[in-house]
């Protein structure tokens, strides 16, 4: 009887022995299958390191470079301010000279030009015409000035 019941402890202790084994098995699939999760963890976290410590860099460098931008800007402000009041400031005086470029000439203004000079082709024309209208000749420009071989 002893025999039958140590066979039935190896035999129980068998199949305790095989359950235990399978689970060990099925825990060390776990476990490999949890490293390996943790490699790629560590290696996702590496990456994401990685990839913070660039668009931190990134942004730090917009940083920068907007307030360079903002200074340069600050100065071109300040220069066009100074043109804006460098032009209203001599505003009158533009007005003056376009004024007087377009106003009207006085009579004392315009005997006074010489037209010879500023136009030669006009007076020719204005001497042909006053021979052709004169019989005599005689146009009496030389001595009211108009005449450009006096000077």
């Amino acid at each position: 009887m002893l025999s039958k019941v140590l066979m039935g402890v190896t035999a129980a202790s068998f199949i305790a022995i095989f359950f235990m084994w399978r689970a060990n098995a099925a825990l060390n699939e776990e476990v490999g299958a949890a490293r390996v999760s943790i490699e790629q963890a560590e290696l996702t976290n590496t990456t994401n390191l990685v990839t913070i410590t660039n668009l931190t860099t990134q942004i730090n460098q917009c940083v920068e470079q907007q307030a360079i931008d903002e200074a340069a800007n600050q100065e071109t402000l300040v220069a066009l301010r100074v043109q804006i009041a460098d032009l209203e400031a001599r505003e009158p005086l533009v007005r003056i000279i376009r004024e007087e470029i377009f106003r009207d000439p006085s009579c004392e203004v315009l005997g006074n030009l010489d037209l010879g000079a500023a136009c030669p082709a006009l007076v020719d024309s204005l001497r042909e015409r006053s021979h052709g209208l004169d019989p005599g000749g005689d146009t009496g420009s030389e001595g009211a000035g108009a005449d450009t071989d006096a000077g």
